[in-house]
Formats: structure tokens, C-alpha cells, sequence
């Protein structure tokens, strides 16, 4: 008895020695798409706009062994955003913005300056209180 797949898959993409240029161009991007010269260098990041993305990056659930070091590296990297000079006014109240939730965060979690080896959350109320006021002053 043979069966008939009614939602037959497609064949699986056959692996293509040599491309040219124009064919890569015509096959990696969908019709109407603005084309992009491959030539194109990719440029590094602002330091601000990197240090802003890194607590979303670093982000781990409470339960992970590694969920007080991503608050670290993510509280380490919003502080050094806040320092940068000249950062522009929707970065500034991004980063304040993004302090006052993950202070809120590790005061919730229980880090403090009491515990032993947790020097790097001295102060982070008064950062917490300080960064809703910055950002109801924008």
C-alpha cells in the first residue's frame, strides 16, 4: 500500500561550488528589497549603543548559577554608559531608564552591600532613586 504525502517537503538545497556575483545578489535577497553592495564593510557599534544592549544580552532567570554575574556585568556596563561624555539625550534616559529596572532587580534579588562579596551593589538604591528622578526630568 503506498501513501501520498499530502504536504510533499522540498528537496533539500543542493550545495553550489561556484556562485557568481549577480546569482548571490539575485538569490539572497527577496524581489523589491533595496539591494546592498557586498562590498559594503560593516561598521563597529558606538560604545553607548553596545553598553545599552548588553544587560538584554546578559540576561539570565533567577535560577541560573550565573544569574548574579550577568547583574554585575550588566550594572558594570550602565554605569560605564552614564560616564561616556556628550551621549545623547534618548541614550541617556535609555540608560537611566534601563539602571532603574535592573536596580530594582537587584535590590529584589537580595544583593547587597551586607553580604560578603557583594561590594559591587553598595549604593544601588540611591542609584535607583537618583535615576527615576533623572528620568522625570527629561
Amino acid at each position: 500500500m503506498m501513501m501520498t504525502d499530502s504536504n510533499p517537503r522540498p528537496t533539500k538545497r543542493q550545495r553550489i561550488l561556484s556562485v557568481s556575483r549577480s546569482q548571490l545578489e539575485m538569490s539572497t535577497l527577496p524581489p523589491g528589497s533595496p539591494q546592498l553592495p557586498l562590498d559594503t564593510a560593516l561598521r563597529p557599534l558606538p560604545p553607548a549603543i553596545l553598553l545599552l544592549a548588553l544587560p538584554g544580552l546578559l540576561a539570565h532567570p533567577p535560577t541560573h548559577p550565573n544569574f548574579g554575574f550577568s547583574l554585575f556585568l550588566s550594572l558594570r556596563a550602565l554605569r560605564q554608559c552614564l560616564a561616556l561624555p556628550a551621549l545623547a539625550p534618548d541614550l541617556e534616559c535609555h540608560a537611566w531608564t534601563s539602571l532603574a529596572e535592573l536596580g530594582m532587580r537587584i535590590i529584589e534579588s537580595g544583593f547587597c552591600a551586607e553580604q560578603a562579596g557583594c561590594d559591587w551593589a553598595i549604593g544601588i538604591d540611591l542609584e535607583v532613586s537618583q535615576s527615576f528622578f533623572a528620568r522625570s526630568t527629561f
